[in-house]
């Protein structure tokens, strides 16, 4: 409602993933695709990289429901390379925990290899033990 009353990009954006979100879960996977294809050009018209992770990774999961697999790959990675500007280990994680199965369905075992790699050294140094968060 107040992206609808303002206009303003990021709350479309963010109203709209939303929506695709909850289309998705209620398994209607077609029409969550009509709506997170509304939110990433908005989602783009923004700075915010939190925002632009959540867009591209639905965007990505969605892809993937519908068996566009080069497509999620791409957003998968947009959904990476945004993650990596906000510093959040955890999600940058998970941004390339989703990229290995769809590169293994492609036949392309060294990019799933990378994406390990990659998953795991961006949380090896920040664990929970050495931040202090599990004693």
């Amino acid at each position: 409602d107040i992206g609808e009353r303002t206009r303003d990009p990021a709350a479309l954006a963010s109203a709209y993933a939303l929506k695709a979100s909850m289309l998705q879960f209620a398994g209607q996977v077609r029409a969550a695709f009509g709506w997170i294809a509304l939110a990433e050009p908005l989602s783009d018209r923004n700075p915010s990289p939190d925002l632009h992770y959540w867009v591209d990774s639905t965007a990505a999961d969605l892809a993937m429901a519908n068996g566009q697999l080069d497509e999620s790959i791409r957003l998968a990675e947009k959904g990476a390379a945004a993650v990596r500007d906000s510093d959040n280990p955890r999600r940058e994680a998970q941004s390339y925990l989703t990229l290995i199965p769809l590169h293994i369905a492609k036949g392309q075992t060294a990019l799933a290899l990378r994406e390990c790699r990659r998953a795991f050294s961006s949380v090896r140094w920040r664990s929970p033990m050495s931040t202090g968060l599990v004693r």
